[in-house]
């Protein structure tokens, strides 16, 4: 854990990490269902776009994850 300055109040290289972290954590799942949806639109062309559906789903499923990882974040302090 990144300590916070002696004042009190997070430090500038806490609140850094607690950004790239929550992106990290809605970036992953958006690129693994793009690069799913994306394998499957090549394998089995279809009517509808799985990349489109997965992204979205991705996108989901990560805002979620942020969600929760704030809430952690919050009950730490």
């Amino acid at each position: 854990m990144i300590p916070s300055s002696q004042d009190g109040h997070p430090s500038f290289r806490r609140s850094v990490a607690v950004v790239a972290l929550i992106g990290w954590t809605v970036a992953v799942p958006t690129i693994i269902g793009i690069a799913v949806g994306t394998w499957i639109d090549r394998t089995w062309p279809g009517r509808y776009s799985w990349t489109w559906m997965l992204l979205a789903g991705g996108l989901a499923l990560g805002c979620r994850n942020a969600w929760i990882r704030i809430q952690h974040i919050r009950e730490d302090h």
